[in-house]
């Protein structure tokens, strides 16, 4: 009887390796051999964070050495948005500010009601009003003194940009060069194809303006590049949490797309693997640094107040109109061509942004007709002398009857507040835009 002849097989993730659940010991050996890069939200993030867990990321970048990168792209995209970034931080305290004043006139106005009502001692009264004032001003000052903390730590002017310093430090000769120019004009190719077939990376992007909606696909087509030439695994840091960068069980992360790690073996014969910040914290006991078991936390709850606003955004469009992606479509119907929203300005409770035209700037806040006092007060508290008058879009489903007396009130009510009211159609036809509603 003759010797077998049959070849032998391979194991169950023999062309299927983008399958394999990586392991701590995969992002350990990653992050002592691989290549780590960042993205650009991840340096931008650094304003955000408290100075414990901005200096534990700093400490585990410092330890990284020689195997930490940042694609061109992603540096681009960090110059681009460090303004918007601080101005927000700016914004946030004097929301906040706008906020407490209201809330304090309101709770004196509580005690002069209720001091009437019941009669009480006009000595008893203004003690209240008295304590009450106390403990806003503390309140108040406590913002100041962190604003002006913050202005100082983090300034525009570039020399005394204290996180500035450090990366400037950190990223010296770790910075990757532009792709060369035909390669570049063939990316941005590439990336336009994979945006109409909803290939990943970036295709969700697609209503972004157009040199916008490509930056993600840059940085990928960059990173690929890079390990290819070094031939090693890569760990890639993103804050970024949509779905055309990852793989997704239910609310859980679980890894790159498959695609992106089919497409990364091929190209360089390596393995992908992504991380969020806060997992780069976690990992840092392998390079024997130590960092506050909180700071993870604090990056973490980060990503949850500043870049859940996108994501909220994304997840409120998907149930009224499913083929809207991105503010653009909206922005362009209320306001024309030619306005956008200003990056690093998009909120998600209510949703709203600053939208410009490079002229003029104002705030617009959007939600189904239910949230209309919520949506009002949000305008309210964002109107500021510098600014033109802020829009509040009221959201009609398509088909849904339309109470012209309710709207003419709503009307009446915006304009002694000092806000703009629109009512929007919204049809989950993908064929159809947002339609203007003329009473």
């Amino acid at each position: 009887m003759g010797a077998d002849t049959t070849p032998p097989q391979g194991d169950i993730f023999e062309g299927f390796e983008q399958y394999r659940t990586p392991q701590t010991e995969d992002y350990q050996r990653a992050l002592a051999e691989g290549l780590v890069v960042l993205d650009a939200n991840v340096l931008l993030n650094l304003y955000r964070y408290n100075t414990g867990a901005r200096d534990d990321l700093l400490s585990v970048m410092d330890r990284i050495g020689d195997h930490l990168w940042v694609p061109h792209q992603a540096m681009r995209e960090f110059w681009r948005n460090r303004d918007s970034v601080l101005g927000a931080l700016r914004d946030a305290a004097r929301e906040a500010t706008a906020t407490l004043e209201k809330s304090s006139r309101s709770a004196e106005n509580a005690i002069s009601v209720w001091a009437k009502k019941s009669a009480l001692p006009d000595k008893l009264r203004d003690d209240l009003r008295a304590e009450l004032d106390r403990a806003f001003t503390t309140v108040r000052q406590a913002i100041d003194r962190q604003t002006d903390t913050d202005a100082s730590a983090h300034t525009y002017d570039t020399d005394k940009d204290h996180v500035l310093t450090r990366l400037s430090e950190l990223l010296a000769r770790r910075i990757g060069a532009p792709l060369p120019s035909e390669e570049h004009e063939k990316a941005l190719r590439e990336a336009e194809s994979r945006i109409r077939d909803q290939q990943p990376p970036g295709y969700l992007d697609h209503d972004k303006d157009p040199d916008l909606r490509v930056g993600d696909y840059l940085v990928w087509e960059q990173l690929l590049c890079e390990a290819a030439g070094r031939e090693c695994d890569v760990l890639f840091v993103t804050s970024d949490t949509k779905d055309d960068w990852w793989e997704r069980s239910r609310d859980e992360l679980r890894g790159p797309r498959h695609e992106l790690s089919v497409e990364f073996r091929e190209r360089t014969g390596r393995r992908l693997f992504m991380v969020q910040p806060q997992d780069l914290l976690r990992h840092a006991n392998s390079l024997d640094v130590e960092v506050d078991p909180k700071s993870a936390d604090e990056v973490a709850r980060v990503l949850t107040s500043w870049g859940r606003d996108v994501e909220d955004y994304l997840d409120y469009w998907t149930t009224v109109a499913d083929p809207i992606r991105g503010p653009a479509s909206l922005i362009r119907a209320v306001c024309g061509d030619g306005w956008t929203f200003v990056p690093g300005s998009l909120r998600a409770r209510p949703p709203g942004c600053r939208v410009t035209d490079g002229r003029s700037t104002h705030y617009l806040f959007w939600g189904p007709l239910r949230d209309f006092q919520t949506l009002l007060w949000a305008a309210m508290d964002a109107i500021d002398p510098p600014l033109d008058m802020p829009i509040v879009v009221l959201l009609t489903p398509a088909g849904e009857a339309i109470d012209t007396d309710h709207n003419r009130r709503g009307m009446a009510i915006a304009e002694r507040s000092g806000v703009r009211l629109r009512y929007m159609i919204v049809s989950p036809d993908p064929n159809q835009n947002f339609e203007e509603h003329e009473d």
